[in-house]
């Protein structure tokens, strides 16, 4: 009877114990399958019995995935409280501010985790988040570091030459990128990467070399195709780029980009009726590339169509100048600037120059009176500057409004006065 007994409370206990840890497997199960409310309920069902930090982990991981990322913020620091050093809730925060793209507060759970266990990924995630916070130097140090243990490894290569292109190194940065190249022929982004820096230096030369060496064993790439075209139209190779753009669009690469290039390159070969269609296609695609109204107006004016030329040119003239009030502010900007390093003279061309974009800025006569007035001791020209701005304001304390639209107060008293004062001291030196 006794053995019986025992019996019993052994298989109570078996299924006591194994109840719960089918539930955890099953809560597993949906997290893997991406069932984030099944799993969600599982967990608060399970949880009203006890707070068990690792249920308290994957409720984080559960919520997450319904995107309430606060709420599992919350119950990723509470079970980090229960488990300091728990690698994975650190991970699992990390991943989680790095979705809200707080990249200081994934640093600082990465360079804890790091602490506690150092492994290549992590300290890799460590590398991507000083790179997202422009840390470069501090980014690059870490991949140098990954390196010592894999020195021909293409993504620390990459990534290395990527943190000099940003850092603007360029010429380190072009030799890490050989080196990616050197360590996988097939790197296509740092293939991309190198000719976008041969053409920021004017290298066309070697830019053409690495993609057409590219391109022998994989023409497929688009964007490496693009580039290859790019590059002989830079160097000025217009029957060769025109092929190469063709290529692309027969791959159904019709990006404006190619289209208005194809087009350029067509006018360059004086083709002009041809160049007019595919800038046209470059045009309708993006009607504010002014460098394209330009060649599209000159396409139109060599061919039968001089009235549209003129339209497009006209365009490309607008397109291409700001406005006047706004080139007048440059400049007035710029009359500071050159009277703040004593250069007087130059800020009164400057002045005169915004007064000639933008005539409508009553101020300007009043600041050119100054200029004269204060930094070039010209008694007469500042009179005749001040008298020129009293003239627009013949009632006294009269409202105006500057190039923003600001309500301003008029200089009335001031210019009246100062008229006066130079007015005197010109008949005293009489």
């Amino acid at each position: 009877m006794r053995i019986a007994s025992f019996l019993v409370l052994i298989v109570v206990s078996i299924n006591g114990y194994s109840q719960p840890s089918e539930k955890t497997d099953q809560i597993r199960t949906f997290l893997l399958e991406n069932k984030y409310q099944s799993a969600l309920e599982l967990i608060n069902e399970q949880l009203k019995s006890g707070n068990d930090y690792k249920l308290i982990l994957y409720k984080g991981m559960a919520l997450r995935g319904v995107l309430r990322y606060n709420d599992a913020i919350e119950s990723f620091n509470f079970a980090l409280a229960k488990d300091s050093d728990n690698i994975q809730i650190l991970t699992e925060l990390s991943n989680t501010y790095k979705i809200l793209g707080d990249y200081n507060k994934v640093l600082k759970y990465l360079l804890k985790a790091n602490r506690i266990h150092s492994s290549p990924s992590v300290m890799s995630e460590i590398a991507a988040a000083y790179f997202t916070l422009e840390k470069y130097d501090d980014a690059k140090n870490i991949y140098f570091e990954l390196l010592k243990n894999d020195s021909a490894n293409t993504f620390l290569l990459r990534n290395i030459a990527i943190c000099y292109e940003f850092a603007e190194n360029t010429d380190s940065s072009i030799i890490f990128f050989e080196k990616a190249i050197g360590s996988n022929n097939y790197d296509s982004q740092s293939v991309i990467k190198l000719c976008n820096l041969f053409i920021k230096k004017k290298s066309y030369k070697k830019g053409i070399d690495l993609s057409d060496w590219y391109r022998s064993s994989d023409s497929s790439n688009f964007k490496i195709n693009r580039l290859n075209a790019y590059l002989y139209f830079l160097n000025k190779d217009y029957n060769i780029s025109r092929n190469g753009f063709t290529t692309c669009i027969r791959n159904n690469d019709t990006t404006e980009f190619v289209y208005k290039y194809l087009g350029i390159s067509y006018f360059k070969l004086e083709i002009f009726d041809t160049a007019q269609v595919y800038l046209e296609k470059a045009y309708f695609k993006d009607t504010t590339d002014s460098q394209t109204c330009y060649f599209l107006g000159l396409s139109c004016s060599a061919s039968f169509y001089k009235e549209l030329g003129i339209k497009y040119i006209n365009k490309a003239i607008r397109l291409m100048n700001p406005s006047p009030e706004y080139m007048s502010g440059v400049y007035q900007n710029l009359a500071q600037s050159c009277n703040g390093y004593y250069k007087y003279q130059d800020g009164l061309t400057a002045l005169l120059k915004a007064y000639e974009l933008d005539p409508n800025d009553t101020l300007l006569l009043y600041k050119i009176g100054v200029q004269y007035d204060r930094w070039l001791n010209n008694k007469s020209m500042a009179l005749s500057y001040y008298s020129d701005f009293l003239k627009l304001f013949p009632e006294k304390n009269k409202e105006t409004k500057d190039e923003n639209k600001e309500l301003i107060i008029t200089y009335y008293d001031i210019v009246t006065k100062r008229i006066a004062e130079i007015r005197e001291e010109i008949k005293k030196e009489k």
